[in-house]
Parts: C-alpha cells; structure tokens; sequence
C-alpha cells in the first residue's frame, strides 16, 4: 500500500501539504525509503507509548528536487 500511495500523494499535494500515516508493525524501514526523496521534507516518526513508531509526517516540498532528506526526526513517547 506504501509503495503506491507515498508517491501518488506527492503527486496529488499541494507544496505545504502533511501527508500522516499510521504505521504496521515494523514498516519503518520500507516507509523511510519512500520518503528519503526530494518530494517530501520535515519528516517526523512518532512512537506509541510502548516506543514503537506507529505514525509518520512528512511535508510537502515546494518544488520537486528541493526536499531536505536530511531533516528527519523520531520523537519520543515521552515528549510533550
């Protein structure tokens, strides 16, 4: 379902735009590959409160070629 609906989704967004995503167990590492590309920036990975990351956000890039892959960020399930 990831494989095609990241890339459709950055099609279909305006610049700007957050796509959300609840996460299966253990689908970080395939999802993380999708978005490392310049269509998506700002990317943040949100555990559950056992630690495992079950949501992903990640904004819209302005201009194709233009996303930051090196702005990701994993919050903790204790942060506020």
């Amino acid at each position: 379902v990831y494989t095609r609906l990241i890339p459709q989704a950055a099609q279909a967004m305006r610049s700007g735009g957050y796509l959300v995503l609840e996460l299966g167990y253990d689908s970080q590492v395939w999802v993380r590959s999708l978005l490392e590309t310049p269509e998506w920036a700002d990317v943040r990975w949100l555990p559950d409160l056992a630690g495992i990351v079950r949501v992903v956000t990640a904004r819209r890039t302005r201009e194709q070629g233009t996303g930051n892959r090196e702005q990701t960020e994993t919050i903790s399930a204790e942060h506020p």
